[in-house]
């Protein structure tokens, strides 16, 4: 199996990777209504501190270390199609597209420094200020199938 750093995904996360976006996501931008693209907010170094820590929830939450639901590695049966992904949770519980009641840990101030540098670099208004973060990691080749996440969760999604 491939290192949490393998493969990582954007879905209802902190969008960490998009320094390795291609040439074309700028045109892409332009050519689907609603798509911002943001470059240079989180430089490289920080990018690779964030990845790391990223690293470090999931190494936690497979020991055991974080807080009730904070970590979720995807069910067997999903693992064995290749769906699925690991997922470390702040602030809420979430499962199967579902605000779940359950303790998980509260936000980091690492995500919570990153969401400051978002609303300052007008990624994010001060009204659109998040209180949760889902981060999703993804192995290579690993995949969920298309769904649109439940009208409970606030827009816009980062």
């Amino acid at each position: 199996m491939a290192s949490p750093r393998a493969q990582r995904s954007k879905t209802q996360s902190m969008g960490l990777t998009n320094a390795t976006l291609p040439p074309s996501a700028a045109a892409a931008t332009s050519s689907c209504e609603g798509l911002r693209l943001f470059e240079g907010v989180v430089p490289a170094e920080q990018q690779r501190a964030l990845l790391a820590l990223v690293d470090a929830w999931v190494s936690d939450g497979a020991a055991g270390r974080l807080i009730g639901k904070s970590y979720e590695a995807p069910p067997a049966e999903w693992q064995r199609t290749g769906q699925g992904r690991v997922a470390v949770l702040f602030g809420v519980h979430v499962k199967c597209n579902k605000v779940d009641i359950a303790a998980v840990e509260a936000m980091p101030p690492p995500l919570v420094e990153l969401i400051d540098q978002f609303e300052a670099a007008g990624v994010l208004a001060p009204d659109e200020r998040p209180d949760t973060c889902c981060v999703n990691v993804y192995e290579q080749g690993a995949w969920l199938p298309p769904h649109v996440d439940s009208e409970a969760f606030d827009r816009p999604f980062c």
